[in-house]
Parts: C-alpha cells; structure tokens; sequence
C-alpha cells in the first residue's frame, strides 16, 4: 500500500498467500491511543485521540486520494484514469452498458462488444494493462492458473 508506511508508532503488514488475505496494524508505542475504521467502500481511516482538542479524534490518514481509489468505482470492464474526463472508460473491446446513464453513475460498467470467438480464428487476444487494481479475492479459484485460463485461446498471443 503506497499512500501507508511504517513509523515509529505503529507499523503495516499485508498478508497474501493461498490460504488467506489480510491487512495488520500493529502499534508500536502504547502510549498512542488510536483507532483505525474501514467504510463500507474500503476506505481506511487513521484517527488519533488528542486531550484537549476541540474534536478529540484528529484524523492522521485516509488511504483514499481520488475517485479512483474506490475499487471498482467504474463498474464490471470499466477502467478509471484520474487524469481522463470523465475519469471512467471501459476497457478495449467493450463498451458502456447503459450509455444513457453514464453521466450520472458509472457503476454498471461495461458490456463485450463482441462475442468471445475462442476458435483463435478471429484473432481474440489477452491485452496488458498496468496500473490497474485486481479484482476482488473471493472470486479467484486460486487453483486456477493462467494456463488454465490461457487455454481456451491458447493461439493468441498476449499483446
């Protein structure tokens, strides 16, 4: 987690591996008193209590930055680019499922195009992207792995 680093109060670990996944916080100096929370959208608050203070709780961090943060914020086969208006596009070879609503809510995604031709007749293909955000866990069989994926277009290369 880039926008998260370790300090000399308290310190992160992210845990992934087959059997499980999970974020640690460990404190490190006890005589911090502090709380983490986690909205419903995955957005985690650092918050420290202050004596004193006119609020008590005084947020220290918010790991989300932009609209784009938010997993999935562009729906299924959509693709979020801060730096684009609008921020959400979808990803090549499809298109916006509901082109009518896509200025008021992004979240439905977007749609194939075309029709999958496994045949490796019409030339489907596997695209690269990078900086994007991996789907959520609960829905990878981690038995599966690419080449299990890779076979029913095994003829296309990825480009």
């Amino acid at each position: 987690m880039p926008t998260i680093s370790s300090n000399p109060i308290y310190n992160f670990t992210f845990v992934l591996n087959q059997n499980e996944t999970y974020f640690n916080y460990d404190l490190l100096n006890s005589s911090v008193v502090t709380r983490m929370v986690m909205n419903q959208d995955g957005v985690l608050r650092r918050m420290a209590w202050i004596e004193g203070s006119s609020t008590s709780w005084v947020e220290h961090l918010t790991t989300e930055i932009t609209n784009c943060d938010t997993f999935a914020s562009c729906g299924p086969y959509g693709l979020c680019t801060v730096s684009n208006s609008p921020e959400c596009g979808c990803l090549q070879g499809f298109e916006l499922k509901f082109p009518k609503d896509w200025g008021m809510d992004w979240s439905n995604g977007c749609v194939r195009r075309t029709p999958l031709n496994c045949s490796g007749v019409n030339g489907d293909k596997f695209w690269k992207y990078s900086g994007v955000k991996v789907p959520d866990r609960k829905f990878i069989r981690a038995e599966q792995g690419i080449r299990e994926i890779r076979k029913p277009i095994q003829s296309s290369p990825i480009r």
